[in-house]
């Protein structure tokens, strides 16, 4: 099997989590996001903020 080979049959598995997890993801970055923002971190607060958004493309993507 070659590396193109492995890599196409990793794109294609299913990822077995509900959407209930992905909410409760969700929920948590936001809380993150909005500690990091009330003391001031933006670094930080800039982490979550991609997390949240890679939380919301996964949602999104339902049924796909």
């Amino acid at each position: 099997m070659t590396s193109e080979t492995s890599k196409s049959n990793d794109e294609e598995r299913q990822l077995d989590i509900t959407l209930g997890t992905v909410k409760r993801f969700l929920l948590m970055g936001y809380e993150h996001y909005n500690e990091a923002m009330r003391d001031g971190h933006h670094t930080v607060a800039g982490y979550w903020d991609g997390y949240i958004r890679c939380c919301q493309h996964i949602l999104e993507a339902e049924g796909q």
